[in-house]
């Protein structure tokens, strides 16, 4: 999910600030016969970008499953 958290026009450039928050489950089997719920693995995290004149994209961001964490900063378009 993305919210938008504020915009402003500087120097005749267009800043917009968002946040994006996100959550997985999932899970892998080895044969049709072991599908069920049990032993899901879950997912989740947040970022805040920078969004400049609709094109260049600063994001930051942290994303943590079980006894693992990311933190990422990626520079580049929004798709």
């Amino acid at each position: 999910m993305r919210f938008h958290l504020y915009e402003l026009l500087f120097y005749r450039q267009h800043i917009e600030w968002q946040a994006a928050a996100f959550v997985d489950a999932g899970r892998v089997w080895s044969g049709l016969d072991e599908l069920g719920l049990a032993g899901m693995h879950f997912s989740g995290g947040g970022e805040l970008r920078l969004v400049w004149d609709a094109d260049f994209v600063i994001r930051v961001g942290l994303g943590a499953a079980g006894e693992q964490a990311d933190i990422w900063l990626s520079l580049g378009q929004n798709f």
